[in-house]
């Protein structure tokens, strides 16, 4: 048994050598859900000042059932904060989504069934204005003017859709442009599939049917007017059918657009591009990603207009990858390298620093999947974990008791010991001698060990007999 045991770690260390970007967990919670509610998501965004922002769900039991609510935390640095007051969620019964965006100008909005709400900073409270045909896609331009998609009934009744680009503005909803007209097609309500991109002054707007789960794709402006793409799809539907409606959006900054989905037969992750010239959905290069099973899935450019996919995969395993012009490059997380659940994105989601620094969440809040983000620290470098000969740690595995062995006299090393779910087991700073003697009374498992000098980062995996 114990031979096993080394044998699963010492295949750890080699499997993590490769593929890694460095990563430092920023937040965890497992209290979120305390029945195991599932139907939760939370989100992570960046603000134009560069300020994180998580935005997660609370299911909170009582007597008379379950009820959700939103939370807004700011990262302050070292810890969260929250702002503004426990924000009711209000969802359909198979949706979970919220819209969460930050405008250029840093003002915050939220979009859920029948509702928008806006962030008040100078009350520090959340208004919400009720609005019915509300059905996602919350976004914002340039300027900060936000914009949603409408919906009312057809002229022919409840199957059919009026769906129209509609502005708010505190409180005010204005009709700017008409998608379609008593088209065949009732959308989700506020789901991922839902949403708007503008480009350029040209808007790109998806969303999926119900009960099909096709995804209708139109694409103008107010001035000029707006077409639905596949013109020629049976009776003026669309071929894009969705796995449980999980598709994802992109353009890029020529107006290409690139859709990533579950397919309607098979677990795999698709992905198509619009031929323009043929009006029609042709297939974008999935090389690399070899996904034999997906569900959520996100694409996202970074402020460099670099494309990158995150999604939930088999099993929860979840990969996040970089499209490098060809082919789908994988930068982790691979597997755990120092999180037992970083190998398991659940409902993941991905933003970008300023400076193009990845920012993921992940987990419902459970304990068994907790609502975890991520942050990437290009100084904390584990791709040259075998090139770093300076530190040692032995005995390893060990008893308790172990020896580091720092190469040299530091007048700072600082050490600290994490457990597999990020939690800190202890941090310490060596100021003389080169071997530093601790030890751990933790339960027997696997551990890192973190230590950081002037000229040296290094993280070393530590196994607890």
């Amino acid at each position: 048994m114990k031979k096993q045991y080394l044998f699963i770690f010492i295949f750890l260390i080699t499997y993590n050598m490769w593929g890694q970007n460095p990563w430092d967990q920023i937040y965890l919670s497992t209290t979120l859900s305390p029945d195991n509610y599932q139907n939760l998501q939370g989100y992570v965004e960046v603000a134009p000042d560069n300020s994180i922002y998580v935005l997660e769900s609370e299911a909170v039991v009582n007597t008379f059932g379950g009820t959700v609510f939103l939370k807004l935390k700011k990262f302050n640095g070292t810890g969260w904060d929250q702002i503004g007051q426990n924000l009711l969620r209000n969802v359909e019964n198979n949706e979970s989504h919220i819209d969460f965006i930050i405008t250029p100008s840093g003002e915050i909005y939220l979009g859920m069934k029948d509702t928008i709400a806006k962030f008040n900073t100078t009350t520090n409270m959340w208004e919400s204005t009720t609005i019915p045909e509300y059905y996602g896609g919350l976004c914002s331009d340039d300027s900060g003017t936000i914009y949603f998609i409408h919906r009312v009934d057809g002229s022919s009744g409840a199957a059919n859709s009026d769906l129209s680009l509609a502005k708010f503005d505190n409180g005010e909803v204005t009709i700017e442009g008409t998608l379609a007209t008593n088209i065949l097609m009732t959308p989700r309500k506020v789901n991922a599939s839902n949403k708007i991109i503008i480009k350029n002054d040209t808007f790109y707007i998806s969303t999926v049917r119900q009960s099909t789960n096709q995804l209708y794709v139109f694409k103008g402006n107010p001035t000029e007017g707006f077409q639905k793409l596949e013109q020629s799809a049976p009776n003026n539907g669309s071929t894009l059918f969705t796995g449980l409606g999980l598709s994802s959006m992109v353009v890029s900054a020529t107006g290409e657009i690139i859709i990533s989905y579950r397919p309607a037969t098979g677990n795999g992750l698709s992905m198509v591009t619009h031929n323009e010239a043929n009006d029609t959905w042709v297939p974008f290069t999935t090389t690399g990603i070899n996904a034999t099973f997906s569900s959520h899935n996100l694409l996202r450019y970074d402020n460099n207009n670099t494309l990158y996919l995150i999604y939930q995969g088999g099993n929860n395993t979840g990969f996040l990858f970089k499209y490098n012009g060809t082919s789908w490059e994988h930068i982790g997380p691979l597997s755990f390298w120092s999180y037992i659940t970083i190998n398991a994105l659940v409902r993941p989601h991905i933003a970008f620093s300023a400076s193009n620094e990845i920012i993921f969440s992940t987990g419902f809040g459970t304990s068994g999947f907790p609502f975890l983000v991520f942050r990437e620290n290009e100084s904390l470098d584990l791709l040259n974990i075998n090139d770093k000969k300076q530190f040692s740690l032995y005995p390893n595995p060990t008893a308790g008791n172990f020896t580091i062995d720092l190469g040299a006299t530091y007048d700072n090393a600082h050490i600290t010991i994490t457990d597999l779910l990020g939690r800190k087991i202890m941090s310490t700073t060596h100021t003389q001698g080169q071997q530093v003697n601790l030890s751990i009374d933790e339960l027997a498992g696997i551990y890192f060990v973190t230590i950081q000098t002037a000229d040296n980062n290094s993280v070393i995996r530590l196994v607890k007999k």
